[in-house]
């Protein structure tokens, strides 16, 4: 080649290595991240959407038949659900989280949610950003540490900041907490 053509065609570079199981493991995790930080918050919003609240209070009253008397948003709340449990003999116990102001809600919720519902893809969540005009959420797809994430970036706020209603309808399980760091599980497999 002569040294002009070198010059404008610049540097011959060197020959490239064929790729190795750890560069393409690398590609492969960059990719990943990339899917994580933009496509897996859109798939979110769209397995996320908000209730109504009288469809909010269907799904605890289908849950839970004895607080078919809560029928007013401003009327529910973990006490609320413990008083009309307790009416029928039923004791949900509450238990207190020791230095709860120092957790963060994926913390807070291993200790509110029961195992068993952790990974639950369809859910219902009564926050404090419900009552905000938001009404109850609906989760029809993601696990409740996607959901998380969610309310985290969507309103700036911790899920567990006040009180807090999961309804699990398919687990039979209402989750509650109270904002104070109180926090108990009911099984409604009994249909109570």
């Amino acid at each position: 080649m002569s040294e002009r053509l070198k010059t404008l065609a610049g540097p011959v570079p060197p020959k490239a290595e064929p790729p190795t199981a750890k560069t393409h493991r690398d590609n492969i995790h960059s990719r990943l991240g990339i899917l994580q930080a933009h496509l897996l918050p859109l798939m979110a919003n769209a397995m996320i959407t908000n209730m109504t609240w009288d469809e909010g209070l269907s799904e605890l009253h289908a849950l839970m038949p004895c607080c078919s008397g809560i029928s007013d948003k401003n009327k529910l709340s973990p006490g609320a659900i413990y008083t009309c449990a307790k009416k029928i003999g039923i004791d949900i116990p509450f238990t207190k989280i020791q230095e709860y102001e120092s957790l963060d809600d994926d913390d807070l919720a291993r200790f509110v949610v029961p195992e068993k519902c952790l990974d639950a893809r369809r859910f219902v969540v009564m926050s404090d950003i419900s009552y905000c005009g938001k009404g109850p959420f609906l989760s029809t797809g993601v696990p409740l540490g996607s959901f998380i994430e969610y309310h985290s970036a969507q309103y700036h706020q911790m899920l567990f900041d006040d009180d807090v209603i999961i309804l699990f309808p398919d687990e039979k399980v209402i989750a509650m907490y109270r904002h104070e760091g109180w926090y108990a599980a009911a099984d409604c497999s009994g249909g109570v």
